[in-house]
Parts: structure tokens; C-alpha cells; sequence
């Protein structure tokens, strides 16, 4: 459940952001901090699903 709403909320993201990028010109600035934004949420559902798979396995 918890994973399905993180993935929608991801999803949402990206979709805000090529709306935004393809609607107006993005300078190579905002481009940098929507990725690295990108990459935290990405690397925070990994997070998440590791924690998850650990909890699974070991209790």
C-alpha cells in the first residue's frame, strides 16, 4: 500500500515536471535541481523497499 502511494507520488512529480519543462524553457540551473530532486525521491523508494525487505526476512 505504503509503496503504491510512493510510486504515485513520484509519478505525479515527474509528470509536474515535464509539463513544466516542456510548457516554458528551463534553465540548465532549474534542470540540475529537478533531477537531483528526482534522484532523492528515487533513491528514498529504494530506501524504503530495502527497509521494507528487511523487515520481511529478519522478523
Amino acid at each position: 500500500m505504503l509503496d503504491s502511494v510512493i510510486a504515485y507520488i513520484g509519478e505525479v512529480f515527474l509528470d509536474a515536471v515535464i509539463d513544466k519543462s516542456q510548457s516554458i524553457k528551463i534553465s540548465k540551473k532549474k534542470r540540475i535541481i529537478y533531477t537531483i530532486i528526482f534522484l532523492l525521491i528515487t533513491l528514498f523508494y529504494v530506501a524504503l523497499f530495502l527497509i521494507i525487505t528487511h523487515i520481511a526476512i529478519f522478523n
